[in-house]
């Protein structure tokens, strides 16, 4: 009977994953276009035409922010190359639905990402190539699954990703400013708008770091996903915390960040 439970678990973890991508990947196709980063782009001046003089990014590190040059002032962002994320994560639409928590851990291309909810406590530890799952209480039932290319933390978390602002359509973006996070006044964010038929999302983005503050999808005028950063460690590379979490459960193979192939 639990050799039968640890199965059942163990395939709706390797499942649970991929429906994740493939949903996160769903969203970003809303948008369209090519999400890869460009380099040397430079951003309208200050003498150029902008729909909102008053929004000024300066202090920020911007010129002023408007819905027709945020696209390229979100590719400038950068994330932290070490660190931890708690997220709050809720599906208001859902009747009786449970929050979900998640932490991500980054060390540079090596991501852990650990998702708590009703079913358990999942975790992924990837380099991006190579995904191995589990779930806390049952590690022996660990199982490894090769990433298509291009995956991302986000699609992998099960989290939408602020990078769609920098492949909106034009006329998606309805409203760019930079204003106080709706769950933190004291934290500044850039804060987008899109509207895409019926789909409509609220974005802010913490330019002090580079990582999502917070995210609201609505369908129809009904919110359908609420996402909320609730703590942040900007890390070192040698933190021992982190070091720790970058590993396998006791008894299974050692990591290895250059993603070779492990053998289980």
């Amino acid at each position: 009977m639990h050799e039968q439970k640890k199965n059942t678990r163990t395939v709706f973890g390797v499942i649970a994953a991929s429906v994740l991508v493939v949903s996160a990947i769903a969203l970003l196709v809303l948008f369209g276009g090519d999400m890869r980063r460009g380099g040397g782009i430079v951003l309208p001046t200050q003498g150029q035409s902008v729909s909102n003089p008053e929004e000024d990014l300066s202090g920020a590190g911007f010129v002023t922010l408007t819905t027709e040059n945020v696209p390229e002032v979100v590719r400038t962002l950068e994330r932290p190359a070490c660190y931890h994320q708690s997220l709050s994560a809720s599906v208001p639409a859902e009747e009786g639905a449970s929050g979900t928590q998640i932490d991500l851990w980054v060390q540079n291309n090596v991501w852990k990402i650990v998702r708590r909810d009703p079913v358990g406590t999942r975790c992924i530890l990837t380099d991006g190539r190579l995904a191995y799952l589990w779930y806390t209480d049952d590690a022996g039932a660990m199982n490894s699954l090769r990433l298509p290319d291009g995956v991302t933390r986000d699609e992998l978390a099960g989290i939408v990703t602020y990078e769609t602002i920098a492949a909106a359509e034009p006329g998606v973006i309805r409203e760019a400013s930079y204003a106080p996070a709706s769950a933190d006044p004291e934290v500044y964010c850039i804060t987008v708008k899109t509207q895409d038929g019926i789909e409509s999302a609220l974005y802010q983005i913490d330019p002090a770091t580079g990582l999502l503050f917070s995210a609201e999808l609505q369908r129809d005028g009904k919110t359908t996903y609420v996402l909320r950063q609730t703590a942040l460690e900007l890390l070192s590379e040698d933190d021992a915390s982190l070091r720790e979490e970058m590993r396998l459960p006791v008894g299974t193979p050692e990591f290895s960040a250059e993603g070779e192939t492990l053998q289980g």
